[in-house]
């Protein structure tokens, strides 16, 4: 290193530069995320990660370094720091989808509850799974069983079951297997 370079953990433009008073414990923001402030949230952490020069370890502007590297530790170190700043909110990010599933389980319940005795057996069948499946694949086993009874599609109970599910396709086309 010549004499007129400064090592980045004490170059205070570097993103490896860590201030005396910073702690991975101490929080970023004051503002708790929660499910109606995330645009608020994500706009105060990024700015306070670009004020602290740390922004580059959440955007991908910089590359985790390998084991090899001699800055590798300098870098494992700032990354925990970024990291234990946002595990608090990261944390409560998995309460509130935790509460989301419950209320969407909460949902089918009461679906499968409010429907005629005639779709008796496939509700005892999906009630009885160790998880209840998505309003989609409830949905679908509700209208095989409905083939199977021979209703027609014009019937009054078939005409209330797609009713009870037209306004619940929102969630089509993000992926299945997610568990909510």
């Amino acid at each position: 290193m010549n004499s007129g370079t400064v090592h980045p953990p004490l170059d205070q433009n570097s993103p490896y530069f860590l201030h005396p008073a910073e702690s991975p414990s101490n929080p970023l923001i004051f503002l708790r995320l929660n499910s109606q402030n995330y645009t608020n949230w994500s706009r105060s952490i990024s700015l306070v990660l670009e004020s602290e020069n740390k922004i580059s370890f959440i955007d991908g502007s910089l590359p985790r370094l390998e084991v090899t590297d001699p800055m590798y530790a300098t870098w494992g170190r700032c990354n925990t720091y970024v990291l234990s700043w946002l595990h608090g909110d990261l944390n409560h990010v998995s309460e509130l989808y935790e509460e989301l599933y419950s209320a969407k389980q909460d949902y089918i319940a009461r679906f499968l509850r409010g429907l005629n005795d005639q779709f008796a057996t496939t509700k005892t069948q999906i009630m009885l799974l160790k998880s209840l499946p998505d309003m989609d694949t409830v949905f679908a086993m509700l209208t095989q069983q409905e083939r199977q009874l021979n209703l027609s599609v014009d019937t009054p109970d078939s005409r209330i079951l797609y009713a009870a599910n037209s306004g619940h396709n929102s969630t089509r086309g993000r992926g299945r297997d997610r568990g909510v």
